[in-house]
């Protein structure tokens, strides 16, 4: 095994690298070859370890084992045309060796063939005699083939021979969820924990299974363990918090909170959720406060920006939601986001501001109905009422099965005293979706009152 403080590697780096220095030509075994190319890999030293095994495969042509490390640093680099000779070359000198295959599975799973891939490693297990080296390889091929069955058969077998791999710990359960298999999840770890009882992840795990099945006491049970065994286990005390919040203990998921503060550097989401609890309690302005303090943490957490304009619009604090919605869109590319500051805008009072969110929303191909629907409100709030109705008809061409656009057109044309061509819109919408068509007329009765519409209706 490679140990950067041995001092006889160092010699061995030493004597190679005065090779390189003074143009000579000094005989290294394989295995001190592959010493030196581990060096190199341990100090990032990518190139140097290729140079290194190009040297090497010169003066030991005919060895398998130089070829199939080269190709590992080729996969490495994503080289995958340069790994394939090599992996090719060492299979005709030795179809028996097991790195061969190993390094062969890692090619075919970077090229997507994952059946391939197991298919070497099930070689490779049987070359080495124990699959031990080669189950957690297994186990993740498995996952991109989404078969969570044989992936966790695999990674229950990574943890009998390691109980303390908590990233195995953590993909097993991911299948067991992925299978929804919760209760059979549960045994298990019940049993590992009774092997293994201070296991933090485990503990932790078993938590965030009962909190899936809003069994939010012996989540909280579980998260108290894991708590325990590692006081600097955020994630436990962060679930901990939430079942309490989910139990409607909002005063004791801020109590988490506040002393999650000590542990971690950056705060942003810890003050977010303790704003969230506040706002569950009814306190606006603690909320606001939370917010404000994760805000000034990090001014470009969108969850927390979000928050605050939804909690200003809920207050009807035009000026601050304006300000808060501006930087979100700033901070974000997201068209939602950016819909929802040109609502913001409306609301505010700043139509201008509104119409130019918009149809800088409909510039893009993507954009969605609600944003057409709401560019024609505006025209026609300010009577611009051909522009209204070609930004209606514009988005009936792109949206043909959307009954809400064909509502707003039939209404809209109705009001214009074209009764004829509004009732083809509204025979559309009815045809598309009866019940909107029943909530949209509650809204005009006196649309909804007229006799022709009301035999349209029946």
């Amino acid at each position: 095994m490679f140990d950067p403080g041995n001092f006889d590697y160092k010699k061995l780096v030493e004597r190679y690298e005065t090779m390189l220095n003074q143009g000579d030509e000094f005989f290294f075994d394989v295995e001190d070859f592959q010493q030196i190319c581990d060096h190199y890999l341990h100090n990032g030293k990518v190139e140097s370890a290729l140079k290194a095994l190009n040297y090497a495969i010169g003066q030991h042509a005919f060895s398998s084992d130089l070829l199939v490390r080269r190709a590992q640093v080729f996969l490495d680099l994503h080289r995958l045309i340069e790994a394939l000779i090599d992996i090719d070359k060492a299979e005709n000198m030795d179809p028996e060796n097991a790195d061969l295959f190993l390094t062969k599975a890692e090619w075919h799973s970077k090229k997507g063939q994952h059946t391939k891939a197991v298919q070497n490693l099930k070689k490779a297990g049987e070359l080495l005699g124990s699959m031990e080296e080669v189950n957690i390889l297994l186990a993740q091929e498995y996952l991109e083939l989404a078969d969570y069955q044989k992936a966790a058969h695999h990674f229950k077998a990574v943890l009998l021979d390691d109980f303390d791999d908590g990233s195995a710990l953590f993909s097993l359960s991911f299948c067991y969820d992925m299978l929804g298999k919760n209760e059979e999840l549960i045994d298990f770890l019940k049993q590992y924990i009774e092997e293994n009882p201070y296991s933090e992840i485990a503990w932790h795990q078993l938590g965030l299974v009962h909190q899936k099945n809003k069994d939010y006491e012996k989540a909280i049970e579980a998260f108290d363990y894991a708590c325990v065994i590692d006081d600097l286990f955020s994630a436990a005390h962060y679930e901990k918090a939430r079942a309490y919040e989910l139990l409607g203990q909002h005063q004791k998921a801020i109590d988490i909170y506040i002393d999650l503060l000590e542990l971690e550097d950056l705060n942003a989401y810890t003050y977010l959720r303790i704003g969230l609890a506040y706002r569950e309690m009814g306190d606006d302005k603690q909320a606001m406060r939370y917010y404000q303090k994760g805000y000034q943490e990090d001014p470009d957490m969108e969850d927390v920006l979000l928050n605050m304009v939804n909690l200003c619009e809920e207050n009807e604090s035009w000026r601050e939601a304006v300000f808060y919605a501006k930087k979100l869109t700033t901070v974000s590319d997201s068209q939602g986001f950016k819909f929802y500051s040109a609502i913001i805008h409306h609301k505010a009072g700043l139509i201008d501001e509104a119409i130019e969110m918009l149809a800088n929303l409909m510039q893009q191909e993507d954009a969605p109905p609600e944003v057409y629907l709401m560019y024609s409100e505006l025209m026609f709030e300010m009577e611009y009422y051909t522009d209204g109705l070609d930004i209606l008809y514009l988005a009936m061409e792109y949206f043909p099965e959307n009954p809400e656009i064909q509502l707003r057109l039939g209404a809209i044309l109705y009001q214009m005293q074209e009764y004829d061509e509004s009732l083809i819109y509204f025979k559309k919408a009815l045809k598309l979706n009866r019940n909107m068509v029943d909530d949209f007329m509650i809204k005009f009765p006196a649309i909804k009152d007229d006799p022709i519409i009301q035999n349209l209706l029946s």
